[in-house]
Order: C-alpha cells, then structure tokens, then sequence
C-alpha cells in the first residue's frame, strides 16, 4: 500500500481547493494535505511538517506562486511546485518552469495534475539518487586522494587510467609522468621480473593478485612494497573495457621490524644454547685446569714437563674466557667487576679481530701499559671487539687502517664540562679509528641508536648500543667523531683504578694452597670432574666423600649428617638440582655449610642462592686456588 501523500496547497479559494483535492483523490490515493494563503502561512508549514509537494496558484491576492517557488529555492530545499491557474498563457508557464517549478497545470484541465505529480515525485526520487551517488563518488575520491597507500586504476591493456598522490610518495615517481603510460612504467620490472610477469598474466585472466616486490627508488633506498590487484567489478553490463585497481602499501617499516623481531628470536635461542654448551664446556675445562695444578703438584725443581704443562694451562685460560664470553652471550651473565689490565685484554681482543681481517687492511697499535680499570673483563673484551669490528666493516671493501690507542690521562673539570660529562680525575682512553669513508651527520646522530645500521641487512644494529650501555654501565662515556670520507674516531673513558701489587692474581702452587682436614660430601653427576676435584680436595688435606648419583648422596647425607662438615654440590643434575639438594639436606640439617657450583644456570642467580641459606655460588671452571680459600673462607666462618 502507498504511503499517503502530503500536499501543501497555496490557494486563496478553498474552491479551487477543494477541486485541486478531489483530482488528486480520484486514483484512490490517500492525500493529506494544508492550504495555505500568505508567505508567513507557507513558512510555518514547511517549518512544522514535511511535505511530498507544493502545488501554488500562480496569481493570489497577497502572495504569488513564484513567490513560493522562489522561498523553497531559498531554502535549498528539493521540494517539487506544480504551478496551477486558470488565466495564463503558454509563455507564463514556460518562463516558470525555467525558473524551476516542475509543472504547469491550467485549472480547466485539472486531470493533468495528478501525472504531473507523480512525474514530479518520481524526477526528485531520481535526483535524489543521483545525488546521493555523487556524493558516495566524492567521497570515495577524497577517500582514494588521501588514502596512504597509492591507488593506481589500470584497463586491460595496463594502461594506468588514474594515479592517487600516494603512489608518488611510496615509489618516488609523479602521477602526472606516468598517467597514460604502460604500468613497466613504474620499473617493478627491474628486480621483480618473474612477479611482474605474473601480475600481468591476471590481468590477462581477469583474476586478482597479490605479492611482496622489492623496489629502489631515488638515492638507492630500498623499499618493500605489498602490491594488491583486483578487477573492478560492474553491477550493470557494461561495453567499457575490463579495468583494474591496483592498491601499493610500503611495508618496508613493518618488514625492519619483523626481521629485527626474527634477529632477536634467533639470538634468544642462540643464547640458550649457548648456556648449555657454556656448562658442557666449564665440565670439561675443570678436570683439565685441576688435573693440570694436581700433576704441577708434584713435579720439583725445573722439569721440561712443566713447560708443557704450563702451555695446557694457558689454553685452558683461553678457553675458560671464550666459555664467558658465550655466557656474556646468552645474556644471563651478571656483570662482574675486577681490577682488570685494560691493556692486556685490548691486545687479546686486537688478536682475535686481526685473525679475521683481510690482508688489504692493517691494524696499528699504540698502548701505554699498564693500565688499570675495574671492570668485566667480557663486556670489556666486548667493546674492544665491536669496535674494532665496526671499524673493520667500514674498511672492507678497500685497503685502511685502524689505530688502536690507549693511554691513561686526566681530566680537569674544564675538558669534562664542555662534552664528556663526566666527574674530574684519572680516566683511561682507549681510542680506536678508522681510514673508512667515514659518516655523514644524520648517520652520526644515530650511531649509538638500538636497531640502527648501515649494513643493508646484514647486521642486527645492536653492537654500537650494546658498548654504549657497557661502558655507560662501567661509569664511563663514549664518544665518535666522523665525516664524509674522513674516517671515524671512537674515544673511550673509563675511570682508572691504582692497582698495588697485592692485588694481583698469583698463581699458587697446590703446596701453598690453604686446606684442611674437614669432612667433605661432594656431588656431581660428570664423572671425570668429580675425579679431579676427589683428588685435589685430598690434596688440600680434606676427607672427601664423593657421589655421582644425587638421590643416593642426599640419602647418605640423611642417614648421618653430621658426618659432615661441609656440602659441595653441583647445580645441574639429572636427578635432584643443586639447589634442589641443598633445600632438602637444611631441611634435615639447617647449619650444614653449602657451596653451589656450576658450569651455567640461566634459573639461578647469587643473590637467589644466598637468600636460600647457601654460604656461597661458584662458577665453574675453578681454579685449586680459588677454590681453597672459599672453603676455607667458608668452615672457618661456621667454625667447624
């Protein structure tokens, strides 16, 4: 059923009202409707109701039909007037129609107003809908202008048809230089053959598409763009050729950070592994060092074996420093500080750089020794490496040098406040430089930013922070100066220790090593450790009792506690973990004294163990020395 239809009637005559009334009745139709004589009428008409038409007499006493039709104009609105009258002429009505009331009806034809209406009804329906499509079609074009990713239409001949400013922005051509051309325009071709092809075989098959393209725009900046094809499909039949939207995202952002997440999840499982070749390695270098003291032990006077021996050590020593640097690795280390030969270290990590350098370039030393910093030799031996490292890469496409220098200096309160920042007194400086071609000052500021590299790719951009955050941890500052083609200069300061020779680390002979005759319950799963450190305990005059299987130790332990005056005991066991032993045998015994040693645990930490009740946390692999005096630090403390 139609709905009524609402008529504003201008008409001084309630007559001609009336007639106006019934002709629009006659089809059955229900009219609602208003006459209305003056303008002040009309307007608190339309302001309280909405009507459907405006039918107006064309002459009236007070008012006039184009009156009304020019107030409705007035209001913008879209309301149609069919002017009505019985007097006219054929040029009066044409002349109102121009001026925009959609009909003329003399009121001795009356039938002719109720088509009038309905083509009046139906020619606003059909303007509404065109101008409701017009402004859907602005606003999808102000949607397609402003949208980030370019938009570009092609037809099927990959003719582009339109290009929205975007598509400018991401590959750094004008819309205005490739409107009208071939889409090879737009050089996807040049690194992407085989996906432009493909691209353009579904344009061939009328299908959609979508891929990643690689593409260089001006400056030789590489970009990752996801590229998005899809026929345009037409509601109605159309003779139009077939065309093509084609929608560009540049993903290169996204696509950085995925590879950095990807970077960091493959150093993360990096890293666990690292933990578990650091503890397999500790078990084997520990046996080595103690087997190595045990024979020196008895060996008297100026024997050739103890050369030999002597070597043996000192490639244990290598190797117990690459075993922290592959815990330092793994990321679970907690920074150590020592008195530490800043010297020494620089002249291992300048070796271990040299050995992977290309002949073309050279490194040239100029170190002051010696030269005291308390540090973590790792984290130390870290910064020496990646700096000379990075100089290295800035080389390695021709011959250069590095100069490596370190001397101690001070700095007075002047040199400090202009750009060192900081407090005045001894620093050590250890600079290293580079013959590369230097950075431009955008680069420069970003230097030490994480994530930031100039290596396209290959690196992780983490090597320039990590060393900022290591010598900033050390209480000391980096800085780097550079321009184009001028190389590049790192300066390092750290604050300088006096070191007396009582503070430095002799080795000690196995006969002068402190010991005593306590009783000891060892216990450690690798079988070849257990041996060596059995062996060096009784060396040290202790009674030892040694166990490979934990549950079975722990039982022992249990059975008579008081046995024993001390517990020595692994971390990781298969059977019951070293804190996991230590917690049942205080449980049975709160004052037995425990020491807890491992090869690596990234569960634990010393200050965890500590809070546990056990008296201390070695680090394997140990030294006879080193572990001498801890137990002997530790029984006298509990008195035993």
């Amino acid at each position: 059923m139609r709905p009524p239809l609402r008529v504003l009637i201008v008409e001084d005559s309630p007559d001609d009202d009336f007639l106006i009334l019934r002709e629009l009745q006659k089809n059955g139709r229900k009219v609602e409707h208003q006459r209305v004589e003056n303008l002040s009428q009309m307007k608190k008409a339309l302001d309280e109701k909405k009507w459907d038409v405006v039918i107006a007499d064309y002459v009236l006493p007070q008012f006039s039909g184009l009156g009304a039709l020019k107030h409705i104009k007035n209001r913008g609105s879209d309301l149609p007037l069919i002017m009505v009258s019985g007097k006219i002429g054929e040029d009066t009505a044409a002349d109102s129609i121009k001026k925009g009331a959609y009909d003329f009806v003399m009121k001795d034809h009356l039938f002719k107003l109720t088509p009038a209406v309905e083509r009046a009804l139906e020619e606003v329906e059909s303007l509404k809908k065109r101008k409701k499509a017009e402004q859907e079609q602005a606003r999808l074009a102000a949607a397609l202008e402003q949208a980030m990713e370019g938009v570009l239409v092609v037809n099927c001949r990959r003719v582009i048809q339109y290009v929205n400013p975007s598509v400018e922005r991401i590959i750094g051509i004008q819309g205005k230089e490739i409107k009208g051309k071939k889409l090879d325009v737009l050089g996807f071709t040049k690194k992407n053959p085989q996906k432009f092809q493909d691209m353009k075989k579904a344009i061939q098959k009328d299908e959609s598409w979508n891929g990643r393209i690689d593409h260089k725009i001006e400056g030789n900046q590489e970009l990752k763009i996801d590229i998005s094809l899809s026929p345009i499909l037409r509601k109605e039949k159309s003779t139009q050729q077939n065309e093509y939207v084609i929608i560009l995202r540049d993903v290169t952002e996204e696509w950085k950070f995925q590879e950095k997440l990807q970077q960091r999840q493959k150093l993360e499982a990096l890293g666990t592994l690292a933990g578990g070749v650091a503890h397999d390695l500790n078990n084997i270098l520990m046996p080595i060092i103690v087997n190595t003291e045990l024979v020196q032990s008895y060996l008297s006077g100026e024997s050739p074996v103890r050369d030999y021996l002597d070597q043996i050590q000192e490639a244990a020593k290598r190797g117990k420093g690459l075993v922290k640097q592959i815990v330092s690795f793994s990321r679970q280390k907690i920074q150590e500080f020592k008195p530490l030969r800043l010297d020494t270290v620089l002249k291992e990590g300048i070796k271990l750089v040299q050995s992977s350098l290309p002949s073309h370039i050279k490194i040239k030393r100029n170190i002051h020794s010696p030269c005291f910093v308390k540090a973590d030799p790792t984290q130390i031996h870290q910064v020496v490496v990646n700096l000379c490292g990075n100089a290295a890469d800035a080389m390695k496409e021709k011959s250069g040098t590095i100069r490596v220098s370190l001397q101690e200096m001070k700095l007075n309160p002047g040199e400090t406040a202009s750009h060192l920042g900081l407090e005045p007194g001894n620093y050590v400086n250890l600079r290293v430089s580079d013959s590369g071609p230097g950075m431009d000052q955008k680069t420069l500021k970003q230097a030490f930013d994480p994530f930031f590299t100039t290596k396209n790719g290959k690196g992780t951009g983490m090597g320039l922070a990590v060393v900022h955050g290591i010598v900033k941890s050390h209480h000391g500052t980096i800085t780097v100066q550079s321009r184009k083609g001028k190389g590049t200069t790192f300066d390092v300061y750290l604050p300088s220790i006096s070191l007396g020779e009582e503070e430095e680390i002799n080795e000690e002979d196995l006969h002068s090593l402190p010991g005593g005759e306590e009783r000891i319950l060892l216990v450690d799963d690798d079988e070849t450790l257990l041996y060596s450190v059995h062996r060096v305990l009784e060396k040290l005059g202790y009674s030892v009792n040694s166990h490979k299987n934990s549950r079975k130790a722990l039982n022992e332990f249990c059975s008579s506690p008081y046995d024993y005056d001390l517990i020595l005991v692994d971390q990781v066991m298969p059977q019951l973990s070293g804190m996991d032993f230590s917690r049942k045998a205080m449980g049975v015994r709160e004052d037995i004294p425990i020491i807890l040693i491992t090869g690596y645990s990234e569960e634990i930490q010393k200050e965890e163990v500590k809070a546990q009740g056990i008296d201390e946390f070695l680090m394997k692999p140990l030294y006879s020395g080193e572990m001498a005096e801890v137990l002997r630090r530790v029984l006298d403390s509990k008195g035993t």
